[in-house]
């Protein structure tokens, strides 16, 4: 006759499954965190990057490089007039035209540091800028 219940062998096997289910769940909580933490830092570079191009157009210096207090450093650069083309035809920014009307290539870098990893972050694009 056997008696009601489990045996320790099961019992064991059971607690061995229920543990490994319940580190499984804490790492995907553990990435989950991380890619937070991760979301977060681009999301701050984003914004550095953002207040320099925005910076730009209030007379900042056309090339610079600048830190925060939070270990972040951006550098920006206003480039060179260039000839770009464009569904085949070819089109002089800036050189001929009015200092309003100006469009030159910029680029803005947001570097920092992560857990050991140099992180970076590049935005490039076009802005009314009178030549240099």
């Amino acid at each position: 006759m056997r008696d009601k219940g489990f045996t320790l062998l099961e019992v064991i096997v059971a607690t061995a499954i229920l543990g490994m289910a319940i580190l499984a769940i804490i790492q995907a909580f553990s990435l989950g965190l991380q890619g937070l933490s991760i979301d977060k830092e681009y999301e701050t570079a984003i914004s550095y990057a953002v207040l320099v191009t925005e910076t730009l157009f209030l007379n900042l210096p056309e090339e610079g490089l600048r830190k925060s207090e939070h270990g972040y450093r951006w550098r920006w650069k206003v480039e060179d007039i260039e000839t770009i083309e464009k569904n085949g035809q070819k089109t002089t920014l800036g050189k001929d035209r009015q200092p309003e009307q100006c469009l030159r290539p910029f680029f803005c870098e947001v570097l920092w540091n992560s857990a050991s990893k140099k992180r970076s972050l590049q935005i490039k694009s076009l802005g009314c800028f009178p030549n240099s």
